[in-house]
């Protein structure tokens, strides 16, 4: 996943033949390298297909919404779509620097309830569940598709020991971190304290 997309060859073979393509625009090449990485996860044995489709068109959605703030005007006039594009470029590049909203308030010159307006306007949840839901969705990856210890996917995504990260997690999941990997990696997985 931290593949530089300036420039990016994914070759795909067929009874043709291996293709090669080169991709130089920035954007373009993400999100081509975010499908070709869903394509390699989906064939991998053992992956529960539906949560990793529903995980990955959220990243999708967020590297095109990212897309979008690259390629808006400056003189566009709607200047709460600007703050909502700008926050979720923010999150994309912060989220596992800070889950504090206050910090990408700071960052937009907005203020906190205006970001949650904005946010509510434009994907109807406050700015703290799309920011819970980005960092969710990356925690759910690691606990599906390696095989890191809970304890060391807790520093990866920035809580200071594995407790917080699982109260975090079973906050939101409902469930607690090695329960998901159980249930959602059939066993491959051994348990990680």
């Amino acid at each position: 996943m931290g593949r530089n997309v300036t420039e990016i060859e994914i070759v795909r073979s067929s009874a043709q033949g291996k293709y090669k393509f080169l991709i130089e625009d920035p954007i373009s090449a993400a999100i081509l390298v975010t499908i070709d990485d869903f394509m390699k996860d989906y064939h991998r044995a053992g992956t529960n297909k539906t949560l990793l489709l529903s995980d990955y068109v959220k990243i999708l959605l967020i590297k095109i919404d990212r897309a979008v703030i690259l390629h808006s005007s400056d003189n566009n006039d709607n200047a709460n779509q600007r703050v909502f594009q700008k926050f979720i470029f923010q999150i994309e590049q912060d989220f596992l620097k800070t889950r504090k909203v206050a910090d990408y308030c700071q960052r937009l010159g907005v203020s906190p309830r205006k970001l949650s307006q904005v946010c509510i306007e434009f994907r109807s949840q406050s700015a703290k569940n799309i920011l819970d839901e980005r960092l969710i969705s990356e925690s759910k990856y690691f606990l599906m598709h390696t095989n890191y210890p809970i304890k060391y996917i807790a520093l990866l995504m920035a809580f200071s020991d594995q407790y917080q990260f699982s109260k975090y997690f079973k906050k939101h999941m409902r469930i607690s971190p090695t329960q998901f990997r159980e249930e959602h990696t059939d066993g491959k997985h051994k348990k990680s304290k």
